[in-house]
């Protein structure tokens, strides 16, 4: 194949006719596997051919230029396709090479407007993936091309569709449609409107022409272009205004009311207005009463295309719905849930007559719902919940009797509670359940949610689904692959859970997670957060698990010592413990038979099976099984090192929680225990586990984790520094972690430690000597621990080996951060000993042999820290001791820091013979280097 544009489709100068070049062929006809097109059209000289080469990864090929004059003549194909067949990009269907289509640009000077539309046309026939280039805004001959061609398009389709003799209606629908570019180009082209309406060059004299695109693509059996377009009307709506909403609503008024016009005309021109009138909300009208005058109307139109209980009965004895989507019903089910979540508020007047309008779409006898039917039921339901809440809650708290409107309004949400019942149980989930299952489950996950914002004793008892089920649900939930349903697990466990711990504001008690389910439910979000991809959903699982944690940490610490600490160390669980709850069975759901979610006060029979046939069956038996044979390949699979260190960082935060003085007294713990007879849950009696745990993290081999386990111990030695050992008088408690402690804090002195390993290291090992070097209370001191300790940080503390610090990958400040935390340790030890001479007579004989040095540093350190206090920056001509002048400004919050302590410990060595020889030294520091 030849590494070059080749002539595909050309002009024969003789008939003027398109003809297909014989090099393009040849290079069609040697392709051995399937193919993708992706082709470029727009007007001339405005960079086609140039994004092509880009795609193609070179510089040049096609032809590009600085000419008026078109450089591309009729349709060009790339001679070598690009193969994806075997790359590790190549999704799965994807074609196993793809094939670029360069065409002649529109609107050129030596060409005819019938001349482009033909090209124009061909490259969107022939196309996988179309690109409309467009140099600025969108005009009106881009929409006149589209428009043509989208009338062009059709006619085609029409015509292959009576020449084609054979095949089913559901092939025909399954042909690639040349819409599919055309909507997809137009939407793109709105949607970089949108993002700045004020620049936008469209007119209301334009309706016509996007009417002419848009009808076509809105009877499209392909459900993605309905869905497109549909869009495309709703951004119209926003950028045209009230005269493109009020035209478009007429024309949807009228076809929508043909009983005779094709089923996917009226399904998009439903979900279309839905867009519309969420779009054109009467709270960003100008004019809010013509604007709610649109709506209510547009309301009115989508729930007389919803059957009426006779007509539901009719059709259950008549033919199935088409499949596919096509029925309005549906589309107008999820326009109503559009319309009624962007309003709020505002849509509760037309609540009742929108309930009573999909009433009978849950409670016809049959055909049973399908998955489009369900879910737009589910959600419009549950929005229609939410309108009624803020009149509910006022109405109790005015203390309005039952025959009020709020207990009008409470046989409404007692009505929405069937429905999405109704739709939940018309595909439930199971082992066989897809995508679609999974969010209805989301939705009545939300839909629980919304109750819990009621007042305590507003919600009947009627309409609550029972609690246990409710909680299994939100297991469930959090071990799905639903991203959905993740996100609604999720956030109800926020609710549920923190309630249970006795955090929640909310006044309903029974919907209190107990702390078993809580427990399986902390243990299945971590689970979630190490295998969560999206940002926004592993920040909302953190916030969850740091709110459990604050509400039951307090009352069960070991507990969340435990699961933490399990996730730190890598303990690998069982598959049941990572998943919490994803069993199927109703006796591990929920107990004996019935009980389980499904059983709630709507007292719904169980409807049908699923209105799909047996081609998704099997598409849903294949995910099934891939999703098992996924689960069971990461079984056994350590968590990632980021959960991990999250982990880590809620221990430290238990410590805060754990507040209670027995936590840290193993007398009192002991006592406590005793007393009341249990296993203890206090930190102390579990010190060694709290320290292992710390250990793992400060000593793995993730560098990135290291400081977080030197941070904790810290946080570990402040809480049981003055914790005595009642088994072994004269004792620590801590002393009996030494050997880890300082296995944990040689490494943050080596070579090649990262400095913030140092400086937590620095921090640490000051700590822990102010520890172990008092002897009050009767604690008897270690010599050798304490000098070997105290050699790991002052070696390093000396004017040359200060200045040799460095980190050439890092900034300058890093080297002054590890300095100024070092001088920092020091001094706080020295200031210790000064204190309290006698009790700390050992730390202050040891320190002795360093102190000629670190008064030296100390000083440096008080001068610099001068130098850039009193003027804002160090005075032209000064050298500074700790840090770069590069570095003076990034430095200043680390001196500051420091310069206390170090101040203190340099005022205590006055007019001792060290600081005589200090003196006589010269003041030492030299240069930062």
């Amino acid at each position: 194949m030849a590494d070059r544009p080749v002539p595909f489709i050309q002009v024969d100068p003789k008939t003027n006719k398109l003809v297909v070049d014989p090099k393009g062929k040849q290079v069609l006809e040697s392709i051995r596997g399937s193919v993708g097109v992706c082709s470029v059209a727009g007007v001339y000289r405005t960079g086609k051919s140039y994004i092509l080469n880009q795609l193609a990864g070179r510089d040049s090929g096609f032809g590009v230029g600085s000419s008026v004059q078109a450089c591309t003549k009729g349709i060009w194909l790339w001679g070598a396709p690009i193969e994806r067949r075997g790359s590790s990009a190549a999704a799965a269907g994807a074609p196993d090479y793809v094939l670029l289509l360069d065409t002649e640009g529109l609107q050129s000077l030596c060409q005819t407007e019938g001349h482009d539309a033909k090209i124009f046309c061909l490259a969107i026939l022939l196309s996988s993936f179309f690109l409309y280039n467009s140099e600025k805004a969108i005009n009106s001959a881009a929409i006149d091309q589209l428009s043509l061609v989208a009338q062009l398009t059709k006619k085609i389709r029409v015509h292959a569709a009576g020449n084609g003799g054979g095949g089913s209606d559901a092939a025909k629908d399954e042909a690639p449609s040349g819409l599919v570019n055309i909507c997809a180009a137009l939407l793109g082209s709105l949607q970089r409107l949108a993002t700045k309406p004020s620049r936008s060059a469209l007119r209301p004299e334009l309706t016509p022409a996007f009417a002419a695109v848009l009808a076509p693509c809105l009877a499209e059996p392909d459900v993605s272009v309905r869905r497109g377009a549909a869009q495309a009307v709703g951004l119209l709506g926003q950028l045209l205004g009230a005269a493109y909403a009020d035209a478009f609503s007429t024309a949807a008024a009228k076809l929508l009311t043909d009983t005779k016009a094709k089923e996917e005309a009226r399904a998009g021109h439903a979900l279309a207005l839905g867009l519309l009138l969420s779009s054109s909300a009467p709270a960003a009208a100008a004019d809010k009463h013509a604007a709610f005058g649109r709506v209510r109307s547009g309301v009115q139109l989508l729930c007389s295309l919803l059957p009426t209980p006779a007509a539901a009965t009719a059709t259950a004895t008549a033919s199935p719905p088409p499949a596919g989507g096509r029925h309005a019903s549906e589309w107008a089910l999820h326009s109503l849930a559009r319309v009624a979540a962007v309003l709020g508020g505002d849509f509760r007047p037309l609540t009742g007559a929108t309930l009573s309008g999909v009433s009978a779409v849950a409670l016809a006898p049959a055909p049973p719902l399908t998955t489009r039917a369900a879910q737009g039921l589910a959600a419009l339901s549950t929005t229609l919940a939410a309108s009624l809440l803020p009149s509910l809650s006022a109405a109790a708290g005015a203390g309005k009797p039952p025959q009020h409107k709020g207990g009008q309004h409470t046989a409404m949400l007692f009505r929405c509670r069937v429905l999405v019942a109704a739709a939940r149980r018309a595909h439930p989930l199971d082992g066989r359940s897809g995508g679609a299952a999974e969010a209805l489950l989301a939705e009545e996950l939300r839909f629980e949610r919304l109750l819990l914002s009621l007042p305590s004793g507003t919600l009947p008892s009627a309409v609550a689904a029972s609690p246990p089920a409710i909680h299994e649900a939100v297991l469930r939930g959090l071990a799905s692959r639903h991203p959905g349903l993740r996100a609604a697990a999720v956030e109800a466990l926020r609710e549920f859970g923190v309630a249970g711990a006795g955090g929640g504001a909310t006044g309903h008690t029974g919907y209190a997670m107990p702390p078993s389910t809580l427990g399986r439910a902390a243990v299945a979000l971590l689970s979630l957060m190490d295998g969560e991809v999206d940002r926004e959903a592993l920040d909302a699982a953190k916030r969850v698990t740091l709110s459990l944690l604050h509400a039951d940490g307090g009352q069960r610490p070991i507990f969340w010592l435990r699961t933490l600490g399990d996730v730190v160390q890598e303990v690998v669980r069982s598959e049941a413990e990572l998943r919490g709850s994803n069993r199927g069975d109703d006796e591990e759901a929920g107990g004996e038979e019935g009980s389980g979610w499904d059983q709630n006060a709507s007292g719904l029979p169980t409807v049908g099976g699923d209105d799909e046939d047996e081609e998704e069956d099997r598409k849903r038996q294949k995910e099934a099984q891939l999703e098992a044979e996924e689960n069971a390949k990461w079984a056994h699979v350590a968590p990632r090192w980021q959960t991990r260190l999250y982990a880590a960082e809620c221990v430290r935060r238990l410590l805060d929680v754990a507040d209670h003085s027995a936590h840290y007294d193993l007398t009192l713990a002991r006592e406590e225990t005793e007393r009341q007879g249990g296993s203890g849950e206090r930190l102390v009696l579990h010190l060694g586990r709290l320290v292992s745990v710390a250990f793992t993290v400060a000593t793995s081999r993730i560098e990135a984790m290291r400081p977080a386990g030197v941070l904790m111990l810290l946080d570990v030695v402040e809480r049981f520094a003055a914790a005595p050992d009642p088994d072994y008088q004269g004792h620590l408690l801590l002393e009996q972690s030494h050997a880890q402690l300082g296995a944990a804090l040689r490494p943050c002195f080596g070579p090649e430690a990262d400095p913030s390993l140092t400086a937590s290291g620095a921090a640490l090992l000051a700590r822990y000597l102010l520890a172990i070097s008092t002897t009050s209370g009767g604690i008897q001191v270690d010599p050798a621990a304490i000098r070997k300790l105290l050699a790991l940080l002052t070696k390093r503390l000396t004017p040359a080996a200060l200045a040799a610090i460095s980190y050439p990958a890092l900034s300058d400040a890093a080297a002054t951060m590890v300095r100024t935390t070092s001088l920092r340790a020091a001094a706080a030890l020295q200031a210790a000993a000064a204190r309290e001479p006698e009790a700390r007579a050992e730390l202050c004989k040891q320190m002795q042999p360093s102190l000629v040095d670190l008064r030296s540093c100390w000083m440096g350190l008080l001068r610099d820290h001068a130098a850039l206090s009193i003027a804002g920056r160090a005075a032209k001509g000064y050298v500074p001791h700790l840090y770069v002048q590069g570095a003076a400004t990034a430095s200043r919050e680390h001196l500051e820091h420091a310069a206390p302590l170090v101040f203190e410990a340099a005022l205590s060595m006055v007019a001792t013979p060290e600081w005589v020889a200090g003196r006589g030294g010269g003041g030492g520091g030299g240069g930062s280097g």
